[in-house]
């Protein structure tokens, strides 16, 4: 049986009276793009935090590989947060940088690589994710939203990491470049083989190009499972939430 990347186990998590998360139970795979979906306020960024220690349960464990993420010592918990990489939502880029400052910001902090290593990485980067050697001394105000997607992808993907988190990374997009995004997210998967961990609400979207899909309700998740499962997942929950997205999209397609 294949161990998960990463395993919640009983998980839960409260602010005050708040229950955000209870008695959680996720696995993610090591290569492959977890969705994780559910209405807004659910606690899909709260589950994510605990991914990268952001946030430390109240109860359960999350375990990396086989082993509970609290058991580690220091030295290995730093050296499990150079394996993630995180793209905020709405891109998070720098105003006040360039381009290739903003992608050369996670080398600069925590590499102390030489300068030509780190103009190399970043170049490649570029390169790689189809961003032209005239945009580097641009600025994020200078840059249409597609591109601004591409130079954020390619700060997270500059430290090589083994894992990528995206925290509703088409927010706000209108149809076009949701799909473009959606698209060059699932290609440079393919390209750099990392694992990929997705908060969205993008329903149908992100059923065509994630493996496994977690849908989170009143604080637990109740579908853990393949696209094609939760298609035909009988929970009303589950089919009015897809539903009511795929009503709604079909709205905004036809306004356009």
């Amino acid at each position: 049986m294949i161990t998960p990347l990463i395993q919640f186990q009983k998980v839960s998590k409260a602010f005050g009276n708040n229950q955000i998360l209870k008695e959680i139970d996720l696995s993610i795979y090591r290569g492959e793009i977890t969705t994780i979906i559910g209405k807004s306020g659910v606690g899909k960024t709260v589950l994510i935090k605990h991914i990268i220690g952001l946030l430390a349960p109240d109860s359960g464990k999350v375990m990396f590989e086989g082993r509970p993420l609290f058991e580690m010592k220091k030295s290995e918990l730093k050296d499990l947060k150079g394996k993630f990489s995180y793209v905020f939502q709405g891109s998070a880029l720098f105003d006040s940088m360039t381009v290739f400052e903003n992608i050369a910001l996670p080398l600069k902090e925590g590499a102390r690589l030489p300068k030509e290593e780190v103009k190399k990485r970043v170049y490649e980067r570029m390169e790689q994710l189809d961003l032209d050697d005239n945009v580097d001394r641009k600025y994020p105000s200078e840059l249409s939203g597609g591109m601004k997607k591409r130079v954020a992808l390619a700060r997270a993907l500059v430290t090589n990491p083994e894992i990528v988190l995206f925290d509703e990374p088409t927010t706000g997009l209108d149809p076009i470049l949701r799909n473009a995004v959606h698209n060059m997210i699932s290609g440079y998967q393919k390209k750099f083989a990392f694992t990929g961990v997705i908060i969205s609400h993008e329903v149908p979207d992100v059923f065509y190009f994630s493996q496994r899909i977690a849908m989170i309700n009143d604080a637990k998740i109740i579908f853990e499972g393949t696209p094609e499962e939760i298609k035909q997942a009988d929970n009303p929950i589950i089919k009015q939430f897809i539903g009511g997205y795929q009503n709604d999209n079909c709205k905004k397609m036809g306004e356009l």
